[in-house]
């Protein structure tokens, strides 16, 4: 009984140090993107051309809360959906079908994560801004792209994506307290 009391703490524990976990699933097709709610002000939008965490209130012209935080800064990114990351001549040189990406969940903690990232960036930078790495509150989620349709494939400069149904595991992290 003892083993089961303690199995039961450390799961609510685990459970609650996690945070919310969501689990989503769609599909996209060319001009017709996929929104869903995230809670907490946020949103989920996924195109053909990219995946993006966005404040609500912002809409499609929000900034993308997970642009700065989710490696790599240069070369193939997880967000971008491009008809390249498909063609298997590239012999699996773009992000693949799985995608992971973490995201800030407010806005001034994506801007904290942004300025810090351009200040590990461009060293003339730093005299504007405070050594001290931002205490961001992040994210985390991996999406799940499958039955991509590609057209004119053969093409490199026409191929575009068409469509593709998905699955987003996302995780938003505990909430802070009030002090």
């Amino acid at each position: 009984m003892k083993t089961i009391r303690i199995a039961m703490l450390i799961w609510l524990a685990v459970g609650v140090a996690v945070g919310q976990q969501l689990h989503l699933s769609g599909t996209v097709t060319a001009g017709k993107p996929v929104t869903q709610s995230l809670g907490r002000g946020l949103d989920l939008r996924i195109t053909t051309e990219s995946i993006a965490v966005q404040a609500a209130a912002n809409g499609a012209d929000g900034d993308n809360f997970a642009t700065c935080v989710t490696p790599p800064v240069h070369g193939p990114s997880p967000l971008d959906v491009q008809a390249w990351h498909f063609d298997p001549a590239q012999q699996n040189q773009g992000p693949g079908l799985k995608r992971s990406f973490l995201f800030a969940t407010s806005a001034a903690d994506n801007k904290a994560m942004c300025d810090e990232l351009d200040r590990v960036l461009d060293p003339t930078a730093a005299q504007n801004m405070s050594p001290k790495m931002p205490e961001a509150r992040l994210g985390g989620g991996t999406v799940t792209l499958s039955h991509v349709v590609v057209s004119d494939a053969g093409d490199i400069d026409k191929a575009a994506v068409q469509s593709f149904d998905f699955t987003a595991d996302v995780t938003l992290p505990v909430r802070r307290t009030r002090r």
